[in-house]
């Protein structure tokens, strides 16, 4: 019979702990509040339990049991208003809480008015000294016990499998457990009420239960097994050590299990803040980290919709600017008839300007294509000596423009081979030469291709005697719309796209890019280097 009595004195004293915990971590919200008023509930059920096995009289014995009953009456409709309101269900789900609460009204009341109608009597059963048979109204409850908790379970079983929300999922899953263990264990007591010999061996399980629904009303958000397996052992300590204070017999084992248990509470509440601390911190963590990955996903997102903007735009561009370019051709060879030398001037302008904006709009659909993952290559052997001999006379009237004198130095044969596209290795070393051209106001550019046989490779390199280049930006001169500061001093227009899609270009051709320079008004130069046939 002690073990029976120490499990309620347990079963109590954990309830009044979690209760608290509970009403403690939000005592504004409802939800709390009925947690606790149902905590409080086991508190007086468990404990008069206790007491009621302890009394050594039958009056002792009789007004324990009626303690006792009045604590269980309203643990069934406390529990199942709970979880109405904790999942959020219909009004109409809580006006059955409120059928709950008038039946054991009910049985309280035939309790105060008609005792006999609830406990016929109390005798000795087995090895208990005292213990009560059911009236006819003891149903009632039984009725509201089993009711109540078949239906807040079906609803738990039907949140947890239809909601989506984990830690909402961990939560339902926790009260499902705690409904199961706890409610399964404090049934154990019914049988005996009816003479069945079935000992209530399940008590001990209503403390294990009261974990599960003090964390899951208290705790969900922070669903983690260091915090649950730190506050079950911490209170697991504290009941052991307090029931041990409880029952001292002498001054000094009190003081001594007293102090204790003191030192335990203070060291435990350390130890729990501690442990919730470090894992807050690694929540808020994976939460910035799952916010940085929402937004990564929102900027590639809005990446991609600007390259596609971008080729949709250049698609549309490309076709009147190449008839703008077809018909200036014509009319300066003549298809329309002899042209004055005072007509011609602006003609060879729009026919530059259009030529200019071509190349522009090409590598707007180059750069669309390499980030879409659509850009395609077709390598061949390609005379790089002869591809850029075609470039230089392309560009010589922008350089004759600016009376730039050009050095050009190349060997002879196979030694000028690279295997490559050739139609995107000539707008590399035409952005790198046009660049040359822009950014060089007067003096000269010299353009060398020779062999380097141990890294089985072609270098091709410019140098211009122009603006050169700041320390401070030869770190972003190949990035994306990046243009140097000194580049205004030149008045040179450009997209800054050039050198970007140079890089990407000679990259995927297994090749390099780069450039250098003693610093501002000191030239720079720029090297390619790409694979040998």
């Amino acid at each position: 019979m002690e073990i029976f009595a120490v499990f309620g004195l347990i079963n109590g004293i954990v309830a009044l702990i979690i209760g608290a915990f509970v009403f403690l971590k939000n005592r504004h919200s409802f939800e709390n509040q009925l947690f606790t008023l149902f905590s409080v509930s086991i508190a007086v059920w468990s404990l008069s339990y206790w007491r009621w096995l302890s009394a050594d009289i039958l009056s002792d014995a009789l007004f324990w049991i009626k303690f006792f009953t009045v604590g269980s009456i309203f643990i069934p409709p406390l529990y199942f208003h709970w979880i109405v309101r904790l999942l959020e269900l219909e009004k109409l789900w809580r006006y059955l809480s409120y059928f709950f609460y008038f039946f054991s009204a009910i049985v309280l009341g035939s309790l105060a008015l008609f005792p006999e109608s609830v406990i016929t009597a109390v005798g000795a059963k087995s090895f208990f000294l005292y213990w009560p048979e059911a009236g006819a109204i003891y149903a009632t409850y039984i009725a509201t016990y089993v009711a109540s908790v078949l239906v807040s379970t079906i609803f738990l079983f039907n949140k947890y499998f239809t909601i989506a929300d984990k830690t909402r999922k961990s939560q339902y899953l926790f009260l499902l457990w705690g409904s199961i263990i706890g409610f399964g264990g404090g049934a154990t007591n019914f049988f005996l009420w009816y003479n069945i010999p079935i000992y209530p061996y399940g008590n001990f399980l209503v403390s294990v239960g009261l974990l599960f629904w003090g964390y899951a009303a208290a705790r969900y958000s922070l669903f983690n097994a260091k915090i649950i397996t730190t506050e079950f052992f911490t209170f697991i300590l504290w009941i052991f050590i307090f029931t041990r204070f409880l029952l001292s017999e002498t001054l000094r084992d009190w003081m001594i299990t007293g102090i204790t248990f003191t030192a335990t509470v203070v060291f435990g509440i350390f130890l729990i803040r501690s442990v919730h601390g470090e894992v807050s911190a690694r929540e808020r963590t994976e939460l910035l980290a799952k916010d940085l990955k929402k937004a990564n996903e929102r900027l590639k997102l809005l990446d991609e919709q600007k390259s596609e903007f971008v080729s949709i735009a250049s698609h549309q561009l490309r076709s009147p600017l190449t008839a703008i370019k077809g018909y200036a051709s014509l009319l300066l060879e003549g298809s329309y008839g002899k042209m004055s030398a005072k007509v011609a001037g602006p003609i060879h302008k729009i026919l530059a300007s259009s030529q200019s904006l071509v190349n522009v709009v090409e590598d707007f659909l180059n750069v669309a294509r390499i980030e879409q993952g659509r850009m395609q290559y077709h390598l061949t052997p390609v005379d790089i000596k002869v591809l850029t001999r075609k470039i230089i006379d392309e560009l010589k009237p922008n350089m004759d423009e600016k009376k730039l004198a050009l050095v050009f130095k190349a060997g002879p044969g196979k030694e000028n081979y690279v295997q490559a596209d050739e139609g995107k290795i000539r707008q590399v070393i035409l952005n790198v030469i046009d660049n040359a051209i822009k950014f060089t106001p007067k003096g000269n550019i010299t353009i060398s291709i020779s062999r380097n046989n141990e890294r089985h490779a072609v270098l091709f390199a410019i140098h211009d005697t122009g603006i050169g280049l700041p320390d401070e930006f030869k770190d972003e001169l190949f990035g994306k719309f990046n243009r140097a500061d000194n580049s205004n001093k030149v008045h040179a227009n450009g997209s800054g796209i050039g050198l970007y899609l140079a890089r990407e270009i000679v990259k995927a051709h297994q090749g390099r890019i780069w450039a250098q320079s003693e610093g501002e008004g000191k030239g720079t130069t720029f090297y390619i280097e790409l694979p040998a046939v």
